[in-house]
Formats: structure tokens, C-alpha cells, sequence
């Protein structure tokens, strides 16, 4: 089916927000899971495949370097990032999961040890297209 995607990400620590999609794309969601994927803004300009349901999410991102993050409520997950010079392993930890009819929000840090070095909050919109 069509949905209208909006994707925005804060970065909590600095307050910069970004508008990474606001497209039509097809995607598959129902009461518990959703499956999409969006070409993301300047200046990204990779492409993003979120997979999820009431427990947590994973995302896939690929461009100059290629990533997936696992997010699962209150737990302590890890994150790959692929580059040119090899692979990253990074601490996630999800502080806040919630998938409601319309709307995705998920809040996380990304941590060094037991550190937290940056917190986002990601926004997502998803409404059927008529």
C-alpha cells in the first residue's frame, strides 16, 4: 500500500533536527509490524530500510557507509557500521520504544562503554494514502 512518510531525527545533546524522508513510498504495516524503505535527503542521500514491531526495530541504512541498528526497549543492543576502513561495533541503548496507528518514536544512545556519547529521538509519520 501508499503511506506518506515523514522521518525526523534529534539529536538530543546539540537540538539539531533533520527531515531525513517526507515521501509517498509503498510499504507494508499492520496493528503489530511495519516494513518500508526511503531514499533519504540531502545531504545523506543513502537509502534507509526500517523494519519493526511492538518489541523493537531494525535499521538498515547504505551509502558512504553501510549500517544496522538494533533497538529494543530498555535493553542494551549493538549497532554495525561498515566503511572503508573497516567494521565499527557500536553500543545502542533504547531508552524509548512506541508504535501507535500512526506514528513510530523511538529514543536511543549511542554509548562508549558504559558512557553516553549522543542521544537521538527519531519521529516517524505513517499514513495511508487514499
Amino acid at each position: 500500500m501508499k503511506y506518506k512518510v515523514s522521518v525526523k531525527q534529534k539529536n538530543l545533546t546539540t537540538k539539531e533536527e533533520v527531515l531525513l524522508c517526507d515521501q509517498i513510498i509503498e510499504a507494508e504495516k499492520n496493528v503489530h509490524d511495519f516494513h518500508f524503505s526511503f531514499e533519504e535527503k540531502k545531504p545523506y542521500m543513502g537509502t534507509v530500510e526500517i523494519k519493526g514491531d511492538d518489541k523493537g526495530c531494525t535499521i538498515y541504512r547504505n551509502c558512504e557507509n553501510r549500517s544496522t541498528l538494533d533497538f529494543i526497549l530498555k535493553q542494551k543492543t549493538k549497532g554495525l557500521i561498515e566503511s572503508q576502513y573497516g567494521i565499527l561495533e557500536i553500543g545502542l541503548y533504547t531508552r524509548h520504544y512506541d508504535q501507535k496507528e500512526e506514528m513510530i518514536t523511538l529514543i536511543y544512545d549511542v554509548m562508549h562503554e558504559s558512557h553516553v556519547v549522543e542521544s537521538y529521538r527519531l519521529s516517524i509519520k505513517i499514513r495511508k494514502v487514499v
